[in-house]
């Protein structure tokens, strides 16, 4: 196609467009003149003729084809003509009048001067930066569609550069080049096309850009300051920088207005960045008495700041100047509390009220007629606590399962046991799935011994099913893991009739499917007590393993994939006999580890706490007072429960608070006969629950000063057998009843013991 007819195309679409687009680059609406700073004025009117006699009157730039040059004369000529027609044909909006009465002058054949307005012309790269000393650099580029010489107004001048560059093309991301300015119709090439935009916004002018401030972004904008349109510069699209100094307002953005004093589209606003400090927030202001809290507050402001906190008696220490400071909340109350926040700019503060409460703390019994004693221990996203144990069968001389559901607030909801004709003992309890699994051991539920059983209540108490699974022999589990995936891991011990076990690891999916089941051999005797879900996929199982039927053993650690492959073993001794009792992996990923040191020759029972990193190496071992079943507060501290054995007086419970590193922060133990500690749990309030069995002297608590000390601990190395348990899944047939429990009073030799907070 030759340029001549693409020409006389492009005019057809262009007498369309510009009856369509005229608001695009420019209106005729006049206000009263603005201060005016640099740059040459520019005639505000200019007839047609006058513009049509310009272009005739213009030369072909040198290197431009003589033919192309005259092609692209006509079509602007034509254009501009095609624009006065296009608004002169009466219609109801062009009838209407302008500038105090006056017609609108392209109805008369004139073009007046108009300042950019509309999307399509309007700055919207306005940027602010910080310069470090008090003053701000605002940055934007020219914005005048059609202006291709960029000299501040579309005029006929403009098809030169258009001619000179006709053809070449630019990348459209490249939006500030030259060729991005030339390319009015935004295709990416210099084509006839970008007559249209010269025709389209013929007359519109930059003569200056105002600089405006305000406090909020949509207030009023005050003058701040006035740039000459020929201050930009650059050798793509013209970029203009001013800077402002501080105090001013905090919104800034430009507005170009043309030589009689009229505003076009105002640009973007930003938002310059405070050099003062500034404190928008305070987290928390408020906690519970005698816990540790961090503090830490939202500011901004330049570095570097420098903080205050008073905490008006309210916590130890009272006052910090970290930046986020932890400390120890004092006696429940209501304390007026401040933060200062000063840098090289002035300073800020902040009162708040920090509020201190109380935990509610009890202890609750519950029993019925014949000893009753709990397990292990849950609680549901509403706070619910679901107690697990052991029931003795009146009667019977066997134990049942024993479940529990207790309110928030201590009051006992519901309360069921399950039964079969034999001792059934309990490894553990978890929420799964909107329910509650229990899992454990009985003899003589399944084909074989003794055999795994599964128990799925809904959250009313409600059994949805009980399942068996088990081997020929003697299976028996002591713990019980559950992923994220809902997958159930169970160990224990695996046995033949008068043999020595061997460990039983196996995993169930949620409906108490086996997966797979492995029972491992390291020698003569072991067996496993704990399990935890590992954070990389699969489970870390803590128990013993030992040479002969009746001589020490070693601490085991083992860790299976999700397939079931055995992936580490780790095992160590002290020079006595060691067992691993208790898992814990806390959200930073640290594994603790505690369990049971037995010297043969005294009797005496010693606990073991560890610390391992990420590859299971031992970080630290201590000989601790305790350390049975363990729970990490997420406030660095540990938690350990268990009893001492006082012979024919009894026991007594106890429990430990330890930091990080092992040592004891603080313990406490009971007075009287309670039994003992078991389970711990937190819920999503932070309240913690201790849960064991108490006997009918209750007793009272009292604080130990006890501590713990370094213990000597090497790495073995084991080696085992690994086989493969096939087992039979089955359905449990076990008896439901509904006990009637006495609550806080002793009703026989041994309760349920439920504590909150008592620590």
């Amino acid at each position: 196609m030759s340029a001549k007819r693409a020409i006389h195309i492009a005019l057809t679409v262009l007498a369309v467009a510009l009856c369509v687009a005229l608001a695009t680059c420019g209106g005729s609406h006049r206000v009263a003149p603005a201060l005016q700073s640099g740059g040459q004025a520019i005639q505000p009117v200019i007839s047609l003729d006058e513009a049509l006699a310009e272009l005739e009157g213009m030369e072909c730039p040198e290197g431009v084809d003589a033919a192309l040059w005259v092609e692209l004369k006509d079509a602007l000529g034509e254009a501009l003509i095609c624009r006065v027609r296009s608004r002169a044909a009466p219609t109801r909006d062009n009838a209407k009048t302008v500038d105090g009465g006056a017609q609108d002058p392209t109805l008369q054949g004139k073009f007046t001067s108009t300042p950019p307005t509309g999307e399509t012309n309007r700055v919207d790269d306005l940027t602010i930066l910080d310069n470090g000393d008090g003053t701000f650099t605002l940055t934007w580029h020219y914005q005048n569609l059609g202006d291709y010489d960029q000299n501040g107004v579309v005029a006929v001048e403009d098809i030169i550069p258009l001619a000179e560059h006709f053809g070449e093309t630019n990348e459209p991301e490249d939006v500030n080049c030259l060729l991005a300015v030339i390319d009015g119709s935004g295709n990416g090439r210099i084509g006839i096309e970008d007559i249209t935009p010269i025709a389209m916004c013929f007359a519109v002018e930059v003569h200056h850009y105002a600089v405006e401030g305000a406090a909020e972004e949509a207030t009023l904008y005050e003058l701040v300051s006035e740039i000459a349109r020929d201050a930009g510069s650059g050798e793509g699209r013209l970029e203009y920088s001013t800077i402002i100094e501080s105090p001013a307002e905090l919104w800034h953005r430009v507005v170009p207005y043309d030589s009689e004093g009229a505003p076009g589209e105002a640009s973007n606003a930003v938002l310059r960045p405070s050099n003062e400090p500034i404190i928008y927030e305070v987290s928390p202001t408020e906690g519970y008495q005698h816990e540790e809290r961090t503090f830490s507050a939202t500011v901004t402001g330049a570095e570097p700041l420098t903080y205050a906190w008073d905490f008006g008696g309210g916590a130890t220490p009272d006052t910090s100047s970290e930046t986020s400071p932890t400390v120890t909340l004092a006696d429940a109350g209501e304390y007026s509390a401040f933060l200062t926040v000063t840098n090289a700019y002035g300073e800020a503060s902040f009162p708040f009220s920090l509020i201190v409460s109380e935990r509610d703390m009890w202890a609750h019994t519950w029993g019925g007629e014949r000893a009753d004693s709990a397990e292990a221990l849950a609680i549901d996203e509403d706070g619910n606590i679901y107690v697990v144990g052991e029931t003795e069968s009146f009667g019977a001389g066997k134990d049942d399962v024993l479940v529990l559901k207790y309110s928030p607030a201590g009051e006992v909801l519901w309360a069921k046991t399950w039964g079969t004709p034999n001792t059934n003992h309990v490894a553990g309890c978890a929420l799964l799935d909107s329910g509650l699994l229990v899992v454990g051991y009985a003899y003589g539920i399944g084909e074989g011994a003794d055999d795994l059983f599964f128990l799925k209540y809904d959250l009313d108490g409600n059994l949805l099913w009980a399942r068996t699974w088990g081997t020929p022999d003697y299976d028996r589990v002591w713990t019980l893991a559950v992923d994220t995936e809902w997958n159930i891991y169970v160990a224990g011990v695996w046995l033949v009739y008068g043999g020595l076990p061997d460990v039983l690891v196996a995993k169930f999916n949620s409906d108490a499917a086996c997966v797979w089941a492995k029972r491992w051999d390291g020698g003569p005797k072991e067996g496993a007590r704990a399990a935890v879900a590992a954070p990389a996929g699969g489970v870390h199982i803590g128990g013993y393993v030992a040479d002969s039927a009746d001589g020490p053993a070693d601490a085991m650690l083992m860790t299976y994939s999700p397939a079931g492959e055995l992936i580490s073993l780790k095992c160590w001794d002290t020079g006595e006999s060691e067992s691993l009792h208790s898992l814990l992996i806390t959200p930073a990923g640290h594994l603790y580890v505690s369990g049971l040191i037995y010297d043969s020759d005294t009797g005496e029972r010693t606990r073991l706490l560890l610390q391992l990193d990420s590859e299971l190496q031992v970080v630290w071992a201590r000989s601790t007072p305790c350390s049975s079943n363990l729970l990490f507060d997420g406030k660095e501290n540990l938690y350990a429960t268990g009893f001492r054995n006082l012979g024919a007086v009894g026991s007594y419970a106890m429990l430990f608070k330890y930091d990080t590193s092992g040592n004891v922060v603080r313990g406490w133990r009971t007075t009287g006969s309670w039994g003992s500690l078991g389970a711990t749990a937190y819920n999503p309030n932070g309240d913690f629950f201790i849960t064991g069995s108490a006997g009918s002297n209750s007793g009272a608590l009292e604080v130990l000063e006890e501590q713990s000390y370094p213990a000597g601990l090497s790495s073995i190395s084991r080696e085992g057998i690994e086989r493969g348990l096939s087992g039979i899944e089955g359905v449990a047939e076990g008896v439901e009843t509904f006990p009637e429990g006495v609550i806080d009073i002793g009703a026989s030799s041994v309760d349920v013991l439920l504590l909150k907070n008592v620590n």
